[in-house]
């Protein structure tokens, strides 16, 4: 059973409140009204039967948490089963969000590479969508973002990933999208004084 330890998670629940006692009692079947007349004064049996109660009030306490851990996209503390089972290793210095993401693209590039597998794990890490521009006869192609400006976030675990699942006669690069000139040369100077270049690049 989980017990009082709260499933011997300690970093992987930091921002998760475990239920107070009284949440837990307020869930607590009493089993021993399940239980014959003459088991109910033998201590043994009401010590291990409130035993068992309680664990059943802590898991209801929690059903929903337990739940989310078995969805990447929910899952908190249970990551790092995710991170395991796809040999990944455990980064806590990253967010849930950046470590969701890793463990979704890991899944997505399962499998023969193909131009879906890299437009998906593109997407999962920078939830941008791509083309990829093949070319066969230098070995090399392009993934250029088509549905974000500038350059996206977590590009580095993408790049980790992309070099882990393409073949390693292949070579890429990427290419961004950014503002063009005349969005933003209308702009009036109080519109734009507060930006810096780099935000201009990206208006939109």
């Amino acid at each position: 059973m989980y017990s009082d330890s709260y499933y011997g998670v300690l970093m992987y629940t930091q921002d998760i409140d475990p239920p107070n006692d009284e949440q837990i009692q307020l869930l607590t079947p009493d089993l021993m009204g399940y239980l014959p007349n003459y088991l109910k004064n033998v201590r043994i049996m009401n010590e291990l039967q409130a035993t068992q109660a309680r664990e059943i009030g802590l898991f209801n306490a929690r059903r929903t948490d337990l739940l989310n851990q078995c969805f990447i996209d929910t899952a908190t503390w249970a990551l790092e089963l995710w991170e395991s089972e796809h040999g990944i290793v455990t980064d806590l210095s990253k967010t849930l969000e950046t470590r969701r993401e890793i463990v979704k693209a890991k899944r997505r590039g399962n499998g023969t590479v193909t131009k879906q597998m890299l437009k998906n794990t593109a997407l999962a890490y920078t939830n941008a969508e791509v083309q990829v521009l093949e070319d066969p006869e230098n070995n090399t192609f392009v993934l250029k973002f088509i549905g974000v400006l500038g350059i996206p976030a977590n590009m580095a675990g993408l790049i980790e990933t992309i070099n882990e699942i393409k073949p390693a006669h292949l070579a890429y690069s990427f290419e961004y999208a950014y503002s063009w000139w005349n969005r933003v040369s209308g702009l009036q100077w109080g519109e734009c004084s507060s930006q810096t270049w780099n935000d201009l690049k990206v208006y939109s």
